[in-house]
């Protein structure tokens, strides 16, 4: 079974030697290893090579890295509540000054 690492790897390899920053690093007790990264706006979930540590885009999502997929969309609606919050603060505090 996958479960996401605290902190995802800095770095993650792909087969053409390009080098992407993964949003979540998932690792199971075979170690095997998967990185969801986002490429133009889309996330990919990514199967990294035992032998060549480097990565291939998966052809089949597994329950985990769905998993983690929800848990990232959750921090990314609270993180975007949070920005229409402070938006919606500064907007009340510019019309309060007014009066």
């Amino acid at each position: 079974m996958c479960t996401p690492q605290d902190q995802p790897n800095e770095s993650a390899v792909l087969q053409n030697g390009s080098t992407v920053s993964p949003l979540v690093t998932l690792r199971d007790e075979h170690g095997g290893v998967g990185h969801i990264i986002e490429d133009d706006h889309c996330l990919v979930l990514l199967n990294e090579d035992a032998v060549t540590r480097k990565c291939f885009m998966a052809t089949h999502w597994y329950r985990e890295a769905v998993a983690a997929v929800r848990l990232l969309a959750r921090d990314w609606i609270v993180e975007q509540q949070q920005i229409e919050f402070n938006a919606f603060q500064a907007v009340e505090k510019k019309n309060n000054e007014k009066h």
